[in-house]
């Protein structure tokens, strides 16, 4: 995470994709089954569309890390405010 964070921090898109893609293939799988509880509640707040929640779901179930990956680059990028919230707000890293 930390190499990750250091690569979008410097604007390096290929260090970054390195760090990406091999952070998703860490032991993953009982943190999916979280992802999923949580795409659930999303729908169910209607913050997210069905079709939304049923295509991560579905990309949870399969041996894809593009959800995961997503999910840990939109993070990390939040944390060295190089993306803002859905509110606006930049958190401190």
């Amino acid at each position: 995470m930390q190499r990750l964070r250091e690569s979008i921090a410097d604007d390096d898109p290929d260090w970054g994709w390195d760090a990406l893609t091999a952070s998703p293939h860490r032991s993953i799988g009982p943190q999916r089954a979280q992802l999923a509880d949580a795409l659930i509640q999303l729908r169910d707040q209607h913050r997210i569309t069905r079709q939304q929640a049923a295509a991560a779901i579905l990309d949870l179930d399969s041996r894809s890390t593009r959800f995961v990956g997503a999910s840990l680059l939109e993070a990390v990028a939040r944390s060295v405010g190089a993306s803002r919230t859905p509110g606006g707000l930049e958190i401190a890293a």
